[in-house]
């Protein structure tokens, strides 16, 4: 995968965490309690001046266990970074796999006030039947008071190990972690958000530099200075996918005589596990599973239907009969037979049903694996299975390729929900095994509005709008889901609500077809005059009036999950007897140099009392390297540039 840095290591020398002598615990020196900001970022809640891990993997009896201490140091700056003295410690509590040991933590005022709290004045919150927290809201926190932390974690989890978090959403001054692992194991390590710094070796090390930031990456210790805070930015999976953080993976393991066991296994040895998986392959493959399933569907298909139409035949059956549960999980609970007799399935039990289903009706249909956007970006390069929180349709239908995804009845056939559409996914095909790439198709809006001009100065008109791919799944939304009231501003796509009246859809249930809707409104107090002129802005549709993208610099990639467009051709009618033009906005084409995005807008008066307007944007391309960032930061800037521009009517 591209923003990792990989090392496959044996066993290293372990520091002991009570010998480290970067802290002492508890006792906050005078500089620290007197700072009022970090210069570094002003704009700091707070900011974390140390965190050091160590992480060890050692015998324990006949088998091994995870050993994790933690210290952290936080300097709160301003009120808003009040949050920091709520502490929890998530840890996986089911059949004690992991286990909370000592608990300190410390919180130092201004004035020097300490409160010390221990493991018995933490509580235990269950998150769910897997998951508990530690949690404790630390007494009289206030501006200026720094806080220690410290605990330890004991896992008998060897083959995924506890990942370290170098950058949090405030600064950080300095992360280390400390690693010492059993040599019978061999482990590799992700590096994940550092392939955009400038790296070199020295002295056995790698040095990685960004501005003020400099991480030294060791075999043994891991080292980030100066980690600014990670903060959201527009059109992006999740932050988790641009944080600065390492994650560990068994490789092998070594048995006392030297042998070698694979414990990270390949893709081929992925797929055929998850196929034969009693909660997953069996579950579509074995009648016993899905056999009710099918039966309910008995008698919907006719042998005259085409294969398509079988397979949107199937897939509003599921999407009609089958509820969908609150739960996320990619694999099965108990069965299909089960999770449809109860009338309650996750999404993907219902996108293996219609697997099995498609699979009954003789059509090419798999399982794909996927991990959604807010999960993280997928990573082809190692056989993880881990890595996937979902399952989606892959199906091949008179040799064209279908994305399918059920559990929205409003979203056409074909059509992934946009938390799916994330790069790429693995197919879980019988000796076929393959990872496919998403490719998500293009949302369009389309806008043709004619307005005339009347003698009073209003200027009625009427707009029709047409939605494809995700537009008109959530087009459709408002139109069918929503409050009569909500349909009132249906059109306000855009920042500027529109009013309207006399409202009218068309194919509001025809997939198949663009969703299009009809609505009178009335331009009159989006346009401004004068004694002698009039002004109005033509592209008032646009959802991109404004630039998205507000930052100087960016660290993360631009990742839109589709493609998308928007066309508005604009008619103003006005009596060239009173008026006529006195500025057009000039007519323009630009474009990102790959083509990956680009803009056409084209002003001209048709006919004396007719001005005809046509603008259109097109976004190809759906990543953007940070590289690439002040290219097309630029490009949307010229575009709200041009969105601005108005056309001015002289009166005669």
């Amino acid at each position: 995968m591209k923003n990792l840095l990989l090392f496959s290591l044996f066993s290293l020398p372990f520091l002991l965490f009570a010998q480290k002598s970067e802290y002492n615990f508890g006792k906050v020196p005078a500089e620290i309690l007197q700072m009022t900001d970090f210069p570094a970022d002003t704009a700091a809640a707070a900011v974390v001046l140390e965190d050091y891990g160590d992480l060890r993997v050692v015998p324990q009896g006949q088998s091994y266990v995870q050993e994790f201490r933690r210290f952290s140091r936080t300097k709160i700056l301003t009120r808003a970074g009040l949050d920091r003295a709520d502490i929890s410690i998530p840890y996986y509590h089911r059949n004690g796999v992991e286990r909370i040991g000592e608990i300190r933590a410390v919180i130092t005022l201004p004035g020097r006030q300490t409160y010390t709290l221990e493991k018995d004045d933490f509580f235990t919150e269950q998150l769910s039947d897997y998951w508990s927290m530690k949690k404790i809201a630390l007494p009289n926190a206030a501006v200026g008071a720094v806080i220690d932390l410290y605990y330890e974690l004991y896992s008998d989890r060897f083959v995924e190990l506890r990942e370290w978090e170098f950058q949090t959403d405030i600064p950080t001054v300095k992360s280390e972690l400390t690693v010492d692992f059993d040599p019978h194991f061999s482990y590799l390590y992700l590096f994940q958000g550092f392939d955009n710094m400038q790296k070199k070796d020295e002295d056995g090390k790698t040095i990685v530099t960004d501005g003020e930031t400099t991480a030294i990456l060791d075999q043994k210790k891991f080292t980030v200075n100066n980690v600014p805070a990670l903060r959201p930015e527009p059109f992006i999976t999740t932050l988790d996918d641009y944080r600065l953080r390492i994650r560990f993976q068994c490789s092998e393991f070594f048995r006392n005589d030297g042998i070698k066991t694979q414990v990270l296994s390949d893709w081929e040895s992925v797929g055929g596990e998850m196929f034969y998986a009693v909660s997953f392959g069996q579950q579509y493959t074995k009648k016993n599973n899905c056999g009710k399933v099918l039966k309910a569907a008995e008698g919907i298909l006719s042998a005259e239907m085409p294969p398509k139409k079988k397979a949107i035949a199937l897939y509003d059956f599921v999407n009609q009969n089958v509820p969908t549960a609150n739960l996320r999980s990619m694999t099965v609970r108990k069965s299909l037979n089960d999770a449809f007799e109860k009338k309650s399935a996750t999404l993907s039990e219902k996108n293996l049903m219609l697997v099995a289903l498609l699979q009954e009706a003789e059509i090419d249909a798999a399982p794909m694996l996927v991990s959604t956007r807010g999960h993280g970006a997928p990573m082809p390069d190692y056989a993880i299975v881990d890595q996937f929180n979902h399952t989606i349709v892959y199906a091949e239908i008179d040799g064209k390729p279908y994305f399918i995804e059920t559990g929205d009845d409003l979203r056409p056939f074909g059509e992934l929900a946009a938390h799916s559409m994330n790069r790429s996914g693995f197919l879980i095909k019988k000796k076929a095994y393959a990872w496919k790439e998403i490719k998500p198709k293009k949302s369009k809006k389309m806008y043709l509005a004619d307005f005339a001009l009347t003698e009073t100065g209003e200027i009625p008109g009427k707009i029709t709008a047409s939605y494809t791919g995700q537009a008109a799944a959530a087009a459709r939304y408002d139109w069918l889901k929503n409050t009569e009231d909500k349909r009132v501003g249906f059109l306000a796509d855009s920042e500027t609500d529109l009013p309207t009246e006399n409202l009218s859809a068309e194919n509001e249930t025809d997939f198949g077809k663009h969703f299009k809707v009809t609505a009178e409104c009335n331009f009159t107090e989006f346009a401004q005059s004068t004694d002698s002129l009039l002004y109005f802005n033509p592209l008032l549709l646009t959802d991109y009036r404004d630039n998205p993208f507000k930052s100087e610099k960016r660290r993360y990639d631009i990742d839109y999950p589709y493609p998308f467009a928007q066309q508005l051709v604009v008619n103003f009618k006005y009596d060239a007897e009173t008026y006529a033009v006195e500025e057009l906005p000039e007519s323009q084409r630009f474009s990102l140099d790959n083509q990956g995005a680009s803009v056409m807008f084209a002003a001209a008066e048709k006919a004396p009392g007719w001005i005809q307007l046509n603008y259109s944007l097109n976004v190809n391309q759906t990543r953007f390297a940070p590289y690439n960032y002040e290219a097309v930061r630029s490009f949307f800037e010229r575009n709200a540039e041009k969105a601005g521009e108005q056309v001015v009517l002289r009166k005669l």
